[in-house]
């Protein structure tokens, strides 16, 4: 559901507002879903393997990125939302707007693992480049 995405997002937002200089948000799992709602002032975010993000498409105002591996078990998770529950729009889904890129076959779990082509991705988006 989505009270806690909401009740989480409050502290993230409040918080980017105080960093100096660009700022990139990368967003993991239902991780994705509290940063979508939090809506933060930053450069760029990004989610990875999300499963929805509860807005309908990516913040025209900010670079957003999505990508998911092809190991991930979130791929499953229907794009649909019933109420409270249920995270809605995919953000790999290229209605959404994202930016999508490549992390080869990472599973949920192998994102931020060292050597990996996702890795190595998240690295040139944190400095400013292209995946």
């Amino acid at each position: 559901g989505g009270r806690l995405a909401r009740a989480g997002a409050v502290a993230p937002a409040e918080y980017v507002r105080t960093l100096p200089g660009h700022v990139r948000l990368l967003c993991h799992s239902y991780g994705s879903v509290v940063c979508a709602l939090a809506r933060p002032a930053v450069d760029d975010v990004v989610f990875l393997g999300a499963p929805g993000v509860r807005v309908e498409s990516a913040d025209p105002a900010v670079r957003v990125w999505a990508a998911r591996g092809g190991r991930d078990w979130t791929r499953w998770v229907p794009a649909v939302r019933l109420g409270d529950l249920g995270h809605g729009p995919d953000p790999v889904d290229p209605r959404f707007g994202a930016r999508v890129f490549d992390v080869g076959d990472a599973a949920h779990d192998e994102y931020f693992r060292p050597g990996t082509r996702s890795l190595r991705a998240l690295g040139r988006i944190v400095v400013g480049e292209a995946p």
